[in-house]
């Protein structure tokens, strides 16, 4: 099911008349709740910033695309405080393609991450979702984290493993750190990998492309995104740095980095996190109308372009997936 009008409005219903323009805006941001109103909601709600983080969820879950399982989930996860100590909040949901292999899901978690990151956060200090993350995702945000450790926002109760010292009977939520849910952790420093996911802000390569390949030799803003995005993208084990752009048909542009993982199976693709973005970005009925898709990557000995070029013909069965590689 995509999201629409009326999903929203069944989840803006449950919030106070005075502060449902500030929680719809997060459609109109992408995802995003900045956090100017993260504050305002708080104070008006009266109520704590990770309080809100469970209260939106179920805004989070309204993205979720979830055909095969009908599982709604979603995520919402807090970046970096500001003075006030007040940060913006980033939401994502599942996205699953109808007739893949399970394997292509994108799970809540990363696709919160991925908002994020893709916003410009260099760090995330919480992340709030409905139920302990699984395995797979515990993985994925160990990337984030590393030994640094996460707060884990859960709704009070859906832990049973949960022990009472890190339960506060006052709160609508009990807090677990992420090393607490995956012991024993194996991740980058073990592959010898000293950065994490976000801790680089800067472009982590210098990726070119021969524009005389372009067709009719011009510059293409498509393309230039595409490669932006894979010289911002995380592949630290594989070199593989890749980057995604996608044009809807209403104009309207989303990216998407690749993000590796140690684990490798947790590795987020560039096609599916800008698929998740178009999703963020648009209040949409009907499957997304893909006008153009871009994969820019560096030539190494694996490639996001077979995978892109499957999950494409899910929406798009007659679109070619533009394809360059860089140097």
């Amino acid at each position: 099911m995509w999201l629409t009008n009326q999903m929203i409005n069944d989840v803006l219903i449950n919030f106070p008349e005075d502060v449902r323009d500030d929680i719809a805006a997060i459609v109109e941001k992408g995802g995003v709740l900045t956090a100017d109103s993260c504050h305002r909601l708080s104070r008006r709600m009266k109520m704590s910033s990770e309080s809100l983080m469970i209260e939106l969820l179920p805004v989070a879950a309204s993205y979720s695309i979830a055909p095969i399982s009908c599982y709604h989930v979603g995520a919402v996860v807090r970046g970096a405080e500001n003075s006030d100590g007040y940060a913006n909040l980033y939401v994502g949901a599942n996205f699953e393609f109808e007739g893949q292999a399970l394997g292509h899901t994108l799970h809540a978690e990363q696709a919160a991450i991925s908002n994020a990151w893709l916003h410009g956060e260099t760090s995330v200090t919480a992340l709030a979702i409905s139920a302990p993350p699984c395995g797979h995702c515990r993985q994925f945000l160990y990337e984030v984290a590393g030994n640094k450790g996460l707060d884990v926002l859960l709704p009070k109760g859906s832990y049973s493993g949960l022990d009472n010292k890190h339960s506060d009977p006052e709160l609508s939520f009990d807090t677990i750190d992420l090393l607490q849910l995956l012991p024993a952790a194996f991740g980058p420093l073990d592959l010898g990998c000293e950065k994490l996911l976000m801790d680089i802000a800067e472009p982590s390569t210098k990726l070119s492309l021969d524009y005389c390949d372009l067709k009719n030799e011009q510059q293409d803003k498509l393309v230039d995104l595409a490669l932006a995005a894979a010289n911002s993208s995380y592949a630290p084990y594989s070199d593989n740095f890749a980057g995604c752009a996608l044009q809807l048909t209403n104009g309207e542009i989303v990216l998407g980095r690749y993000a590796e993982n140690a684990a490798y199976n947790p590795s987020l693709p560039p096609f599916v996190a800008a698929l998740s973005q178009a999703v963020l970005h648009n209040n949409i009925s009907e499957p997304l109308d893909i006008k153009r898709a871009v994969l820019v990557e560096s030539a190494t000995n694996c490639t996001q372009k077979n995978v892109s070029e499957l999950l494409l013909k899910t929406y798009s069965k007659n679109l070619a997936l533009e394809y360059f590689q860089a140097k």
